[in-house]
């Protein structure tokens, strides 16, 4: 690998202070520490090569994964640094490579090791110690705190619905419905009413008797901290271990996904296990750095399939095997030596079976500051819905109602569209359960 200083001819440089406020403004937004800046110059070549300039500064261990983390970050780090400076996106999009410059020794910065910038040394002791021209994180804090104090925007919950509708079978015979759905709001202490919604897909024999019994499990749960994530992860653990000891029915070869979105005055909780899941829709043109690719979608959830790296090899660490069914349709789990049970999921509630060989029932926790999100609506679905419809064609039915915000009506636009895609394929039709929450701002 070429050092960037090898790029001499090639290379340019940019004036102290745009750089050294943009060193300062994301260190803000991304909550870096209080730190103060000493003045330096970088020089980059025309064309950046993110593991070059790795490289450059002794971040040596960088891997291909972080280098394609930075390279998504950039429209993050422009929205931010429009906001804050005055200047136009279209100024900040002949500067990608110095963007993905400052990223990467703001990160490398917080390492607790020194800086390597045109082949001077530069300290992180002493270089915390020096000042340019009186700025620092607190005085762009305390500026930025005063500016905004009167333009604090806050959200909360208007309007939610669901629909859910039946599948059918091979033969077009309408099936039981192993779909359920929670619609929960709690009054606490302060008087403020927090909302719990959620959608639990069944699967296998007994499937609609686990996703039921989920939905009873959370309905009858006492309230609490949602904020907490060893909170969360207990009252899983009690719901896991309440699904596979029932006296009811037997979860040893059948379970359900689940997903659920908690939302107070100043958070939306986000907890997975399965292939559910759910969006947020933010307003239209909403810069917000959360919204991905400025389509104005935030995902709460991801899919949790077999065939994603770290969830395979879990699966495989537990003496499982991921692989497709005759080498068709989506990977399953299965033992190693034997053709099942073949869940084409890595994480369920009940599904004991599947469970030896590392298929887990440990939710994935994501929690946004709601005042930072600018919420319109929130959707959750059932794979019957995700399966052949994107997150954008899902959002292209909510902004329909963006006006009159009727949760139950947008819910049900959007199960009966998943639907005539669904028979459109000519195969059997999953069972399809959407949950639509919409949002006022206060």
């Amino acid at each position: 690998m070429i050092p960037l200083s090898a790029h001499k001819n090639s290379g340019r440089r940019y004036d102290t202070f745009p750089l050294l406020h943009l060193f300062l403004v994301l260190q803000f937004y991304f909550q870096w520490g209080d730190i103060h800046i000493h003045e330096f110059m970088v020089q980059i070549p025309g064309k950046i090569d993110v593991k070059a300039v790795a490289n450059y500064i002794r971040l040596s261990e960088v891997t291909q994964e972080d280098a394609d983390t930075i390279e998504t970050i950039i429209p993050v780090a422009k929205a931010i640094i429009c906001k804050n400076t005055g200047l136009k996106k279209d100024e900040l999009d002949k500067h990608d490579d110095l963007i993905i410059v400052v990223l990467l020794l703001c990160q490398h910065m917080f390492d607790n090791r020194s800086l390597i910038v045109d082949n001077t040394n530069i300290n992180k002791e002493n270089y915390m110690n020096k000042m340019t021209r009186g700025y620092s994180l607190e005085n762009i804090h305390n500026r930025n705190n005063r500016n905004n104090m009167n333009y604090k925007k806050s959200y909360k919950v208007l309007d939610y619905g669901y629909y859910t509708m039946a599948g059918t079978n091979a033969y077009f015979v309408t099936k039981t419905n192993q779909d359920s759905y929670l619609i929960k709001a709690d009054k606490i202490n302060s008087g403020e009413i927090e909302y719990t919604f959620g959608v639990f897909d069944g699967h296998g024999l007994q499937g609609h008797f686990v996703s039921q019994a989920i939905k009873q499990f959370f309905t009858n749960c006492s309230y609490f901290d949602f904020t907490t994530q060893p909170m969360i992860l207990s009252v899983f653990s009690s719901l896991s271990s309440n699904i596979n000891n029932s006296k009811y029915f037997d979860s040893l070869d059948s379970g359900s996904t689940v997903i659920l979105v908690h939302i107070n005055s100043k958070k939306i909780v986000a907890m997975n296990c399965g292939d559910s899941r759910a969006i947020l829709i933010t307003k239209r043109n909403n810069s917000n750095y959360l919204s991905r690719r400025n389509n104005n979608i935030v995902e709460l959830s991801r899919d949790h399939k077999p065939d994603i790296p770290e969830e395979k090899l879990r699966i495989e660490r537990s003496g499982g095997r991921v692989d497709k069914m005759y080498g068709m349709g989506p990977y399953r789990v299965w033992f190693k030596n034997e053709d099942y049970p073949g869940l084409a999921m890595s994480r369920s509630i009940g599904d004991r079976l599947a469970h030896r060989v590392g298929v887990s029932d440990i939710p994935e926790i994501k929690m946004f500051n709601i005042e930072e999100i600018t919420p319109l609506a929130i959707v959750l679905a059932s794979d019957g819905v995700w399966e052949f419809m994107s997150n954008e064609e899902v959002s292209d039915i909510v902004y329909r109602f963006e006006d009159n915000k009727d949760g139950s009506t947008c819910a049900k636009k959007i199960v009966e569209r998943a639907r005539q895609v669904w028979e459109n394929t000519g195969y059997a039709i999953d069972d399809i359960t959407c949950v639509v929450v919409f949002f006022k701002e206060i």
